[in-house]
């Protein structure tokens, strides 16, 4: 065993030290709950990112005749249409706006759809920070998006041989494994990186 760097399996994975010492991995589950509005909102601003246009704020609060809002920094049909493109309610100032641009719908529905096609987990990310906090400038909101390209939040808890956690780690899980270095850790088992033998099936 490479006694530098540790590997964990997750979620709930566990290594086990010869002096009773342990590591366990815990894959953070948001369950914020989200609204139409969240989720409109979200669309927007997802699809916004993935097209290249500047984010200037993203809100989910109630304003002057609408109930949320996301502004851009250019015009974007294909981002304005988007939460129409996923069967969203509340679009028709969006598409209002389209069409005030001369823009053709069916173009910049099929524009918003093909952004977030496979996107739903940023849209979610996007929708629980709006759930949270209201209202997010667009670095805010881009920052959360871009943050599930990272992989799942991981903590890993130290515990030691009187079953005391005594630290955590924080981690980014793009697959089923993650990695830890020794001078990550506070907790250094007697006897060093020692594992406990495998026991037989």
């Amino acid at each position: 065993m490479n006694h530098e760097i540790l590997s964990i399996i997750v979620p709930g994975g566990e290594l086990k030290f010869k002096d009773g010492s342990r590591l366990i991995a815990e894959v953070e589950v948001d369950t914020t709950a989200i609204s139409e509005v969240d989720d409109h909102e979200s669309r927007h601003g997802v699809a916004a990112i993935m097209g290249g246009t500047g984010l200037v704020e993203v809100s989910s609060k109630p304003g002057p005749g609408s109930r949320g809002h996301a502004i851009f920094d250019r015009p974007d049909p294909a981002a304005a249409a988007a939460p129409e493109a996923f069967g969203c309610p509340g679009t028709g100032y969006d598409m209002w706006t389209i069409r005030a641009q001369g823009i053709s719908e069916s173009s910049a529905i099929s524009g918003g759809r093909a952004r977030l096609a496979g996107k739903e987990r940023h849209v979610k990310a996007g929708a629980q920070l709006l759930a949270k906090e209201g209202t997010v400038s667009g670095a805010r909101f881009e920052q959360a998006v871009r943050e599930v390209d990272e992989g799942d939040k991981v903590t890993v808890r130290e515990i030691n041989p009187e079953g005391k956690e005594v630290g955590r780690i924080e981690k980014r899980a793009k697959g089923k494994e993650i990695f830890i270095k020794r001078d990550e850790l506070s907790l250094i088992p007697k006897g060093g990186y020692q594992m406990e033998p495998a026991k037989a099936a």
